[in-house]
């Protein structure tokens, strides 16, 4: 089960009840008092469901969501026409709007459930750097990266909670990092997310730490589903539910038996030797020419497997940009086509040479 789908799973067990009962607490009680009330609650809810941090914080939105609709309805009214929309991942985005009297906001909206304002501006910039720190933007294969000054980026991939700002008074903590750090993640993510090419790395990892392939080919056994960019517990579990489908294979089970014993240096091991992995897979790939949406503007740009990225155009329109960029692969194949055309006539002349040198006929 995919690592979104498992989340899902736990938000559909957060009951009616709970979230009624932490309604209810708050109509009695002060607000100082309600924040611990609601930890308490998650934590308790945490270790029940063997939650990880990403599952918990989920189920803490959703939990101030619905707080919020109750006690802070006017985060819901919006009203305004889309100018930018910055996705975070498939179930949720970031949205831009200009309102009628032409201040703009910036909403978080999660599929299935209405959006609702997390900042807002005078201009499209003031509302942006409200949020974000900064109106400097990069939209790199379906990830937004914002660019905030002193070589930090700020992924919303990497600061989900950003979505907090207005459900909750404290305001969310926000991790900021290297840019090209942010780049090569996406990278990695988009090799990942080829189900061969995934394949491919967990079973090179496996190999490196003795678990032979063939014999997992041999005996129908699920690969282990991670990524680089889960979190320790969501690989610990995998990797778990992974050992206990092999353990009655003698080859196999000593791997699994060692497991038990030493989790997590053969955790660290496996994840070391996975790292390694994909990163070479990574330098082996020519990354292709790729439209870039920022602040600017649509771009052609290409990138290198250490995140350095270079752009190759001027700025477009989205639909222009896309244009010039099916423009730009059909030149590039033919060029291809051409190249393979005169390495097979230079094979060719070069065979005619041998078989004329030889005393010979090309059509004997």
């Amino acid at each position: 089960m995919r690592r979104d789908e498992t989340i899902e799973r736990h938000i559909a067990a957060l009951t009616t009840d709970f979230i009624a009962q932490i309604l209810d607490y708050l109509q009695k009680q002060k607000a100082t008092n309600a924040n611990k009330f609601v930890q308490n609650q998650l934590d308790e809810y945490q270790q029940k469901h063997n939650l990880t941090d990403l599952e918990r914080s989920d189920v803490d939105y959703q939990i101030k969501y619905e707080l919020a609709k109750k006690n802070k309805p006017e985060l819901f009214e919006i009203k305004g026409k889309p100018v930018e929309v910055f996705p975070i991942d498939r179930n949720s985005k970031m949205v831009l709007l200009k309102k009628e009297d032409k201040t703009h906001v910036v909403a978080y909206q999660k599929k299935g459930m209405q959006p609702h304002i997390i900042g807002k501006g005078r201009t499209k910039d003031d509302a942006l750097k409200s949020v974000f720190g900064s109106s400097k933007y990069n939209i790199i294969r379906n990830n937004t990266v914002f660019d905030v000054g002193n070589g930090k980026a700020l992924s919303l991939k990497s600061n989900r909670d950003i979505r907090l700002l207005g459900l909750q008074d404290k305001k969310p903590d926000i991790k900021l990092e290297n840019p090209d750090v942010v780049r090569n993640s996406i990278l990695k993510s988009s090799l990942e997310n080829n189900p061969t090419e995934h394949k491919l790395l967990i079973e090179r990892s496996l190999e490196k730490v003795g678990i032979d392939k063939q014999e997992l080919h041999k005996n129908d056994y699920p690969l282990p589903n991670i990524k680089h960019d889960d979190d320790p517990m969501t690989i610990h579990k995998e990797m778990n539910t992974f050992f206990t489908r092999i353990r009655d294979n003698e080859k196999l089970n000593k791997f699994a038996e060692a497991f038990k014993r030493d989790g997590y240096s053969f955790l660290q091991g496996f994840l070391g030797f996975y790292g390694v992995e994909l990163q070479d897979r990574l330098a082996e790939k020519k990354q292709d020419f790729e439209l870039v949406r920022s602040d600017k503007g649509t771009s052609i740009n290409r990138m290198n497997a250490n995140g350095d990225i270079k752009r190759l155009s001027p700025y477009f329109t989205q639909k222009e940009a896309e244009k010039q960029l099916n423009s730009l692969n059909e030149f590039m194949t033919e060029r291809k086509q051409e190249r393979t055309r005169n390495q097979e006539l230079q094979q060719e002349q070069v065979l005619e040479i041998n078989i004329e040198n030889s005393g010979g006929s090309k059509n004997e």
